[in-house]
């Protein structure tokens, strides 16, 4: 009897294997009689540029199974698919749908590209779109330069917009002022040249029909232009020999960049003789003074003559000390009334500049006291105005 059970069940298993196989060789067998099938839909545009989306329609003449994935991907340049590249994915089974796909932005410029829809579950390779697609080229600078820069004013100068893609429907043109409002334009060209009158940024576009971009340059110039000396003067004229004299430039007005020297020279030849304005000289014989401003955009300079008088040079020859201790003998500075003009000026200093003997006319020599107080030993400094235009300076010593 088990025998007879054992023999039923054996055979009840060979046939429901027989059915399997017989089940999966059939379903093997129509699907390679009869494949799903994938048709790309028409693409609206036809002109595309790179970085933007598309939208890839299509349509299949069954359902795929769970998990299948709609993969649209992109030819190349001539149309071939041997390397496609994968644009936008889809998940689903359905018969149609339309997968939102974006075209890679570093995709080269071409008119003969293709776009096609590929199944996964079960994997299935679609038709193309039916018509070549015209990807754009986009526009890019790598960079603006100028052939020179911290250059004078009204110097010419040339931009250049580097590395330069013109893509679909751009132009480069150049501008200055603000980016953001209404700047204005000043040229078209590549290089191009300008010549600015003050620091100035430029900046250069290509503003086309897939994307805009731009460069920038700043040029510095120095401001020069409002340099002036308006005129040039000295304290005292027709002085002795070897007097101090004070010169200054009045009505100066220094540019970006430059210092007001004093040359004993023109244009800067001769001895540099200092920059502070006003500036102390002591010419032995008759000299000229020049105020130079100057540096690579520009020069400016006057001068003024100090006349020396030296053939009177021994006359004024006044004692260099004096002992006013009461002895009757050289107790008083004593220049000789008979040597200077009635009108002279007399100022004698102590070494801290204190005022000590100011005289007009020299009737009553000064006698070392200073406000009835006898002054110490010690060396002062005398000034002499001759004739209300000559000059002289020098040092007294007090002795006791």
């Amino acid at each position: 009897m088990y025998n007879r059970i054992d023999r039923r069940i054996i055979l009840e298993i060979r046939l429901l294997t027989c059915s399997l196989v017989l089940f999966f060789c059939f379903h093997a067998l129509k699907a390679q009689v009869d494949p799903i099938s994938i048709t790309t839909g028409s693409i609206t545009a036809s002109t595309i540029c790179p970085g933007r989306p598309v939208s890839v329609p299509f349509t299949a003449n069954a359902s795929f199974d769970a998990n299948n994935e709609f993969t649209a991907q992109i030819s190349d340049a001539a149309g071939s698919f041997s390397n496609p590249i994968s644009i936008g994915t889809l998940q689903s089974t359905a018969s149609s749908g339309t997968i939102s796909a974006r075209i890679p932005s570093d995709i080269p410029a071409g008119t003969g590209y293709r776009i096609r829809v590929v199944g996964s579950n079960p994997e299935s390779i679609g038709t193309d779109n039916g018509t070549d697609l015209t990807i754009e080229s986009i526009s890019s600078i790598g960079s603006a330069t100028s052939n020179l820069n911290n250059i004078c004013p009204n110097t010419s100068i040339e931009l250049t917009a580097n590395e330069v893609v013109i893509g679909e429907g751009a132009e480069l043109i150049w501008y200055d002022g603000p980016v953001e409002g209404t700047p204005t334009e000043v040229g078209r060209s590549n290089p191009l040249t300008i010549s600015p009158s003050k620091t100035t940024t430029y900046f250069t576009t290509l503003d086309g029909t897939c994307n805009y971009t731009e460069a920038f340059v700043t040029i510095i110039v120095g401001e020069g232009t409002a340099w002036s000396i308006g005129t040039v003067i000295s304290d005292i004229d027709n002085i002795c020999p070897n007097t101090n004299v004070e010169l200054t430039a009045n009505g100066v007005i220094v540019g970006t960049g430059a210092t007001l020297t004093w040359y004993d020279g023109p244009e800067g030849t001769g001895t540099a003789l200092g920059t502070s304005n006003p500036l102390m000289v002591s010419p032995a014989i008759t000299a000229t003074y020049y105020a130079r401003l100057e540096d690579s955009c520009n020069t400016v300079e006057e001068s003024v003559t100090v006349t020396v008088d030296e053939e009177e040079e021994d006359v004024y020859n006044f004692p260099t000390a004096f002992t006013p201790n009461g002895d009757g003998v050289n107790d008083v500075w004593d220049v000789g009334e008979n040597r200077i003009d009635p009108g002279v000026y007399v100022w004698i200093y102590d070494n801290n500049g204190q005022l000590v003997f100011k005289s007009i006319g020299y009737q009553k020599p000064w006698d070392g006291n200073y406000k009835g107080k006898p002054q110490p030993v010690g060396t002062y400094y005398y000034v002499i105005k001759l004739n209300g235009k000559k000059q002289k300076a020098g040092f007294v010593m007090i002795l006791k």
